[in-house]
């Protein structure tokens, strides 16, 4: 059997000993394409071409496979990295003609979900990102800000110091700022476990959203390590006036364009805050609902503890809009630990939800006496130690059993 390769025209496959014409073997057409990179044309068509053929493909499905991918590439930047997935042959094949795939949002989509490889494991997140409630802390001590550089590298290295004990069955992970976290920040990137890390990109408090100007620019933005996920906290409402939604809306999905086009990963905190006598229950799942209208699909999103029926909602609004997002981290909102980690359990029973992000309800009470001078650096560890245990201990606790027999790290 011999291919000949067309170009644009596509290819041909012969499968006789004889040919006294290009036409007279299976002519399989090329797709139209507006060519932006032509590095890696071959090596796609041959891996669609094969793919098809080891699946026991027709000579004519084969060759259509390997025009595909051929087509797909080139309309790219790169070689490798632009490669397609099973998903978004898929959907470029079903929507024939899709002359500039690289400016559809739904093969771009596809693509940035394929080729990031997910670990499985739960994951275990302590998060100390705050800002404004450590330099108050701080103030009201009488601290120097760089006291508060000193507690988070505690903080970091308590997880670090967790995560070296041995458990494979969860991933452990930080959420760090870069105001007063830097120090501890660079601490984990330059440890040897490989840890989950997120840093905020919003300015502490604002509503409506506002982008910390000297971290959210594109340039810093770059700079950061590349596995570090983008986090933002949105303290946004469904029914909020027009103006102040109109306004927010709009920061997010500047925020999501950005970090797309610098191929960055996105963690959006969203919390209803209440504005009225009374809070609606379908507030989040109609929050998400919102942005997913406004083409707006996330890595992962970081929401607060729901009753089951409040994961049934937001479970179904995931799947439905956006099959590949990551899932959600929980985070635990200064909650009362007794509350909060029967809520840990309660969410692990999800298949939405991929671990916590917990971080006051984990920290709160020993920072308090660490910066008033009533618990010293080894007692401050050791109590931060035994919530944080707590706290995975619960999650680990709550996982069906099936999901805990798939526990496994991935490289």
């Amino acid at each position: 059997m011999i291919v000949l390769k067309r170009g644009a025209a596509g290819c041909t496959v012969f499968d006789a000993a004889v040919i006294n014409s290009l036409e007279e073997g299976v002519v399989v057409p090329g797709f139209p394409i507006e060519v932006f990179n032509t590095v890696g044309a071959g090596d796609a068509f041959l891996s669609g071409f094969l793919r098809a053929w080891l699946d026991g493909k027709s000579w004519s499905e084969c060759g259509r496979l390997g025009n595909a991918c051929g087509a797909i590439v080139v309309s790219r930047h790169g070689c490798t990295p632009a490669m397609p997935c099973p998903d978004e042959l898929e959907h470029f094949m079903s929507s024939n003609p899709l002359p500039d795939p690289r400016r559809d949002p739904q093969m771009t989509h596809l693509h940035r979900a394929a080729v990031w490889r997910d670990d499985p494991r739960p994951l275990c997140v302590l998060a100390y990102d705050h800002r404004t409630q450590f330099e108050e802390l701080a103030a009201a001590n009488g601290r120097p800000n760089a006291d508060i550089t000193r507690f988070k590298t505690l903080l970091t290295e308590v997880v670090l110091s967790v995560a070296g004990e041995g458990d494979q069955s969860v991933r452990h992970g930080v959420i760090i700022d870069h105001r007063h976290g830097r120090a501890a920040l660079d601490e984990v990137v330059l440890s040897s476990n490989s840890l989950w890390t997120a840093a905020p990109i919003e300015m502490p408090g604002s509503r409506p959203l506002e982008f910390d100007p000297v971290f959210a620019a594109a340039q810093a933005i770059a700079a950061w390590p590349a596995d570090c996920i983008i986090k933002c906290l949105a303290l946004y409402h469904p029914d909020d006036a027009d103006d102040l939604r109109i306004r927010q809306e709009g920061k997010m999905q500047e925020l999501y364009a950005s970090l797309e086009a610098l191929e960055r990963r996105i963690l959006l905190e969203i919390i209803c805050p209440n504005i009225g006598a009374r809070e609606k229950p379908d507030a989040l799942p109609r929050a998400l609902e919102r942005l997913y209208d406004l083409g707006i699909r996330l890595d992962w999103w970081k929401l607060k503890v729901q009753s089951p029926e409040g994961w049934q909602k937001i479970t179904r609004v995931i799947h439905k809009r956006d099959p590949h997002c990551k899932g959600v981290v929980v985070l635990g909102l200064g909650a009362e630990e007794a509350l909060l980690l029967e809520g840990l359990r309660v969410a692990a029973g999800f298949d939405i939800c991929r671990g916590f992000a917990v971080g006051r309800s984990i920290f709160a009470e020993v920072a308090a006496d660490w910066f008033a001078r009533r618990l010293d650096d080894a007692g401050a560890k050791a109590s931060i130690t035994a919530r944080y245990k707590r706290m995975i201990e619960a999650w680990k606790s709550g996982l069906p059993v099936a999901r805990k027999g798939t526990m496994s790290i991935v490289s």
